[in-house]
């Protein structure tokens, strides 16, 4: 973890996403650090997915389904109504 990067206890919920091939792999040990200092963290780590691709991720890679994890781990916190979600679906 870089040295500037400091978790402390007024840190909002983070939502953390990597894939175990990407070169700078290091969301475990910020979730980690973030757990350590009281901050609610949501890291999730996929097998396959590179670095640096957004939202634009193949379909073949395990991690093209962050953007749901995310929206699930929103809906769950109760930032996005799930309602709303059903209705811009179409």
């Amino acid at each position: 973890m870089a040295p500037e990067v400091k978790p402390h206890s007024g840190m909002p919920p983070i939502f953390l996403m990597q894939t175990q091939d990407d070169q700078y792999l290091c969301a475990p040990i910020y979730a980690t650090a973030l757990e350590d200092v009281g901050v609610s963290v949501k890291c999730v780590v996929y097998g396959l997915g590179g670095h640096g691709y957004g939202l634009h991720l193949p379909q073949n890679k395990p991690a093209h389904m962050w953007p749901d994890e995310l929206i699930s781990w929103l809906v769950n916190r109760g930032v996005i109504d799930k309602k709303y979600l059903e209705v811009t679906k179409d």
